[in-house]
């Protein structure tokens, strides 16, 4: 079969079904060891016998690596460009040892967390017409220089020791000199007893003895044992005025701070640094802090001039999430840790973070944690071992009603992954508050995911204002209605977010069943059934619900009409009897 034809007749190559030429794979291995398992594969392009699958059911450890816990191993992952972000947030969160195959592209934000978790030294991959195929190596990638692709996994061990025993196929680890490479051998430990095995090859005579692999292009670089004594970090010779900046991790190239192989703390556009420029500085003629026109903030190991969109300023720093002492507000569209004046709205821990770092849903064991929470700091996720219960870890069925401590939730950081849902609830409308999803960490590059709930008739998420970043994911929702009125463009920050919406309820059928917005609506599309529900309206609005008119003559309490919004008079107003406003204004 020609299978090369079968996928270009099925529509364009996907990023993530591209496959590593072997050769270069095994290059990989002998650099980095051979790792265990592939986090983003397919039968067809797995370069480990265990493996997640992008798609496939039936893959030895699952569908989707990300919602899966990893085995505590050596990991290789060519992960879709979306999914790096999630995928490096996993790797520090909870301290995997990976094998990355990713761009080096410098305007990626995320380039910055790679560098920051860089524990080994990085290798660009040798460019070749065949280094990327598809279909069994009958498609080739028509342009891999344009993805610059390197191996991010150790030059420099900036904390902690090395022990590598017990591998009885590993080659070479007796012959690498790794007080080269930790930062202060004195402090932490180095054993590496005897690993190799008799058929290990010699290290190519151009090594002196000292190799990560039997080739010539495969010797240890030493930036440290071999310097003058003048220098007090790495060199790039044995000279005195081959000394690299203190700054400098791994090595360098040149003397300056701009010569670096890597950045011990911060990279400043491309020079290394102690920190980054801080918001004021001291005037010592004045005796005063002004203001740093050439402040930025510490992203990651980079210092830039504004955050990404979705983290939070602290002062000088992004972050995830604010400290428990802060609260976090918005002016001019900048997110911001302030200290709190009184008692902190309650932030709580989402699912795989902090406290509940072990948890993969929402349960009957951990649902009582997010009692009177207004943020969520992480992800919400809802799977059928959290609705319907874990007889193998004992866990009980959650009791729908407890669903209901969402209703205060307004704002989750991270994604809302709905994939299981009680029963007799037909729609969402716990989290009928929820006004921002940040996407802060996203699941597969999506920040909202609702998925084959064939009891859910309407989303009624009627506060939701924004989807800071992430994709949206709405699909196989048989009775689903309501969805295609909804202008989901409006709620994105980024350019680059997409809606996925597919085989619901159809609209035609949403029609005849009447399952469509409420008259008061304006074209703006709503959420659900009844005049609340609405994105927009049509006439006035009183709180959350459409009205026709405002009660300027008329009722119990009268009103006015503030553009088209219906306010209460203040109770001191005197009622009008005639046909006159009772008031103007509040």
């Amino acid at each position: 079969m020609n299978l090369g034809a079968d996928l270009l007749s099925r529509g364009v190559p996907l990023y993530a079904d591209w496959t590593l030429h072997p050769m270069v794979v095994s290059q990989l291995w002998v650099r980095y060891g051979r790792a265990a398992v592939d986090l983003f594969a397919s039968k067809e392009n797995a370069h480990c016998q265990l493996l997640f699958s992008m798609r496939d059911l039936n893959a030895p450890l699952g569908v989707d690596a990300l919602a899966h816990v990893w085995p505590p191993v050596l990991l290789y992952a060519f992960p879709p460009l979306a999914l790096i972000p999630p995928t490096l947030a996993r790797v520090r969160e909870q301290r995997h040892t990976l094998i990355l195959i990713a761009p080096h592209w410098p305007a990626m934000y995320w380039l910055a967390e790679i560098y920051q978790l860089l524990c080994g030294q990085p290798w660009q991959l040798p460019l070749r017409r065949d280094i990327l195929s598809q279909a069994g190596g009958t498609i080739f990638h028509p342009h891999p220089e344009r993805l610059a692709l390197w191996a991010w996994p150790v030059s420099e061990i900036l904390s902690g020791g090395v022990y590598v025993d017990k591998n009885k196929f590993l080659c070479h680890a007796d012959t690498i000199h790794w007080q080269d490479i930790v930062k202060n051998p004195r402090m932490h430990a180095v054993v590496v007893p005897t690993n190799s095995s008799v058929s290990c090859q010699k290290c190519n005579r151009s090594c002196n003895g000292r190799c990560w692999g039997p080739k010539e292009d495969q010797c240890q670089s030493l930036t440290k044992t071999v310097c003058a004594e003048q220098c007090d970090g790495r060199c790039f010779g044995p000279y005195v005025s081959d000394c690299c900046h203190r700054e400098c991790a791994g090595g360098c190239y040149g003397p300056k701070d701009t010569d670096c192989f890597a950045c011990t703390n911060f990279n400043d556009s491309g020079a290394c640094v102690t920190q980054c420029p801080q918001p004021f500085v001291y005037n010592p003629t004045t005796f005063q802090l002004e203001y740093n026109p050439r402040a930025k903030y510490t992203y990651g190991a980079f210092c830039v001039k504004k955050c990404p969109h979705n983290f939070v300023v602290d002062h000088s720093s992004c972050v995830r999430a604010c400290p428990s002492n802060k609260m976090e507000v918005e002016e001019n569209r900048i997110k911001m840790c302030i200290a709190c004046t009184d008692i902190c709205p309650k932030a709580c821990d989402g699912i795989g973070t902090a406290s509940l770092q072990t948890a993969q849903t929402v349960d009957s064991s951990n649902i009582d944690q997010f009692v009177n929470c207004t943020k969520i700091n992480g992800n919400l996720v809802f799977l059928i071992t959290g609705i319907k219960g874990d007889v193998y870890h004992n866990i009980e069925a959650l009791d729908p009603e407890k669903l209901n401590v969402f209703r205060t939730v307004r704002e989750i950081t991270g994604y809302l992954n709905i994939q299981s849902w009680p029963d007799n609830m037909t729609d969402l409308s716990v989290f009928s508050n929820l006004a921002t999803i940040g996407g802060r960490a996203l699941y597969s590059g999506i920040s909202l995911l609702v998925l084959k709930q064939q009891g859910i008739t309407s989303l009624q998420l009627q506060s939701l204002r924004e989807i800071s970043a992430g994709n949206v994911h709405i699909a196989e929702n048989s009775q689903l209605c309501y969805y295609s009125t909804v202008n989901w463009t409006r709620l994105f920050r980024a350019e680059n977010q997409k809606v996925l919406i597919r085989n619901n309820q159809s609209p035609q059928k949403c029609s005849k069943e009447r399952m469509v917005c409420n008259p008061l609506c304006s074209d703006a599309g709503c959420w659900g059934p009844g005049p609340d529900q609405c994105l927009a309206c049509r006439f006035f609005s009183r709180g959350r619900t459409c009205v026709k008119n405002c009660n300027l003559y008329e009722g119990d309490i009268r009103e006015y009409a503030n553009g088209s919004v219906c306010v209460e008079c203040d109770a001191q107003c005197e009622q009008a009897d005639d046909d006159s406003l009772t008031c103007n204004g509040p």
